[in-house]
């Protein structure tokens, strides 16, 4: 498993390393994710003049085309956004979430700072509950785990769950209410390669074991990309 996982990791850093021209722009995200990743790899290279002219007399301009470079990312998300907006991504379920998916994840906004917000649509197999009650859903504890055709899960997501009834009893919202889910994705340099290959997602529970394996991988990944200096350390 360690095995796989270091030779995933290396696949990204060299695709990282590459910017944007290895990124596919037919995933659901488009070419939102090559982006991303080709702004950080600019801003990268202006920060590192930056540096490098200290007290040179020069960093003025390096700051202007900082700047610069932060409103053409901008630019090139709001050209690409109506491009990405409406795409859907094929939407399962973990076992025992005792929700129907009756619309897929759809992209609903591209942000221009490169993040996604994504919404869909379901219905309660059983009774559940926003908070703590007695019932097998918990609507609050809910999130999204992305798959690559790379990897079976690299990402994970909060999932914002609203019943569309304000019928209940208890604090539980019976069987049948139909339930609206929305999610923001974070478009970022250490998952770029991913979220352009973006296969699927499965709505879960946060607290099962398939939703930290996804947040413990891209935890590695950014560390790994920022030891190989493919991304700048925070």
């Amino acid at each position: 498993m360690k095995a796989a996982l270091h030779s995933i990791l290396l696949a990204t850093i060299i695709v990282g390393s590459c910017g944007d021209s290895q990124l596919p722009p037919n995933g659901p995200f488009g070419n939102v994710p090559a982006i991303v990743a080709e702004n950080e790899k600019e801003v990268n290279d202006i920060k590192s003049k930056i540096e490098k002219d200290g007290d040179g007399g020069e960093s003025y301009i390096y700051e202007i085309k900082l700047r610069n470079q932060i409103q053409l990312l901008e630019e090139r998300l709001r050209h690409t956004a109506p491009t990405v907006v409406g795409s859907q991504i094929n939407t399962e379920t973990d076992k025992n979430i005792f929700i129907t998916i009756t619309k897929p994840m759809t992209v609903e906004e591209v942000k221009t700072d490169g993040d996604i917000v994504i919404a869909g649509e379901g219905e309660l197999e059983s009774a559940a509950s926003l908070w703590e009650g007695n019932s097998r859903v918990k609507l609050n504890e809910l999130g999204l785990v992305f798959h690559s055709h790379d990897t079976p899960s690299f990402y994970a997501a909060h999932i914002v769950a609203t019943p569309e009834s304000t019928t209940i009893a208890n604090g539980i919202y019976p069987k049948g209410t139909k339930i609206k889910l929305k999610a923001t994705v974070d478009i970022e340099p250490w998952n770029a390669y991913h979220m352009a290959v973006l296969r699927s997602v499965t709505l879960t529970s946060r607290k099962r074991d398939i939703y930290h394996e996804a947040t413990l991988f891209e935890r590695q990944t950014k560390i790994e990309m920022e030891a190989n200096n493919v991304i700048a350390e925070e």
